[in-house]
């Protein structure tokens, strides 16, 4: 089944919330633009505080990562475009306090991060020392690598002590150095 994203769009955002909080709707097919342009409508409607309506902030949240992931699914995003959008997310969420959020609390976008990153943090130091030289796709994984550091600045500080800061706090020494 295809959808009209124009009347998707229509919508109030507590319905497009309301539509997909459980999950896609099945057979529901959009291009990639129209993926984005749902992106976006939840995540300016999730990033923007209204403390008036928690419940469904939450619900919100929840639809818009069974967007990113069925997004993903269609191969209309990448893995690194709903990594960063993740981590992303959780760092604006997480720089508000909102950190109980399943998924998005420190730990786990942290955890994120040091599960994506396509090099180990040796590999990588080396790599950005003469990345003038290295191939384009090596070049584009360091990139991915500093895009998912900018994120992490805010998400380390809300990380408890432990492995986890400390990686983090590894991962951000580098940044500098990467392309």
């Amino acid at each position: 089944m295809t959808w009209d994203v124009e009347a998707l769009m229509a919508l109030r955002v507590d319905e497009i919330v309301q539509l997909f909080e459980g999950g896609v709707p099945e057979g529901m097919s959009l291009s990639t633009n129209e993926w984005l342009t749902l992106i976006e409508a939840l995540t300016q409607f999730v990033t923007i505080p209204n403390r008036e309506k928690v419940t469904r902030h939450l619900q919100a949240i929840e639809a818009l990562q069974h967007i990113l992931d069925a997004a993903h699914e269609s191969g209309s995003l990448d893995r690194t475009e709903i990594v960063i959008r993740r981590l992303n997310l959780a760092a604006v969420l997480i720089g508000r306090g909102e950190t109980g959020l399943a998924g998005l609390n420190p730990v786990s976008a942290a955890d994120l991060f040091l599960a994506e990153v396509p090099y180990s943090l040796v590999d990588a130091d080396a790599l950005a020392k003469n990345w003038r030289k290295l191939d384009l796709q090596t070049i584009r994984k360091l990139r991915f690598i500093k895009n998912m550091i900018a994120p992490l600045r805010v998400i380390e500080k809300a990380l408890p002590p432990g492995g986890a800061k400390l990686a983090a706090q590894d991962w951000l020494h580098l940044s500098d150095s990467l392309p």
